[in-house]
């Protein structure tokens, strides 16, 4: 049996003679953090403070099918109530263990609450959350 590298520097695997499999420049992807304001589309997986001094935000998430894969964090660091909701007109956009599906995901009134998303290509799929998100709409 031949020897497996997969190289990321060199993106892609190589056989060569020997045993086993080795794993080389393997890292995950590193997120800055953003800090979302406004209302406002997002349109890539990554890591947002949501903060408003008006109160109410509403954040649009991509279409789940262009971001397969892609993981987004939500912490509020404001106490106000923040909400995301679907681009896709006729999907019920986000779902959590238990059944919960929808098209709105709320932040409650609560600084510090966080939510952690993973798109599957159809819904946004809840893998965790701290504070009490409601799942509606739809």
């Amino acid at each position: 049996m031949p020897k497996i590298t997969l190289d990321s520097a060199s993106q892609g695997l190589i056989q060569s003679t020997g045993t086993g499999v080795e794993l080389k420049h393997l890292s995950e992807p590193v997120n800055t953090l953003k800090t979302l304001s406004s209302n406002t589309t997002i349109t890539t997986g990554g890591v947002y403070a949501l903060t408003a001094s008006s109160g109410f935000l509403t954040i649009t998430m991509p279409d789940a099918g262009n971001t397969i894969g892609s993981k987004f964090v939500f912490r509020t660091i404001s106490k106000s109530t923040h909400e995301l909701t679907g681009s896709e007109v006729g999907y019920k956009s986000f779902c959590k263990l238990g059944g919960a599906s929808g098209t709105k995901l709320t932040l409650p009134v609560t600084e510090n609450s966080a939510v952690t998303l993973i798109s599957d290509g159809k819904n946004f799929q809840v893998l965790g959350a701290s504070g009490s998100i409601q799942i509606s709409g739809g």
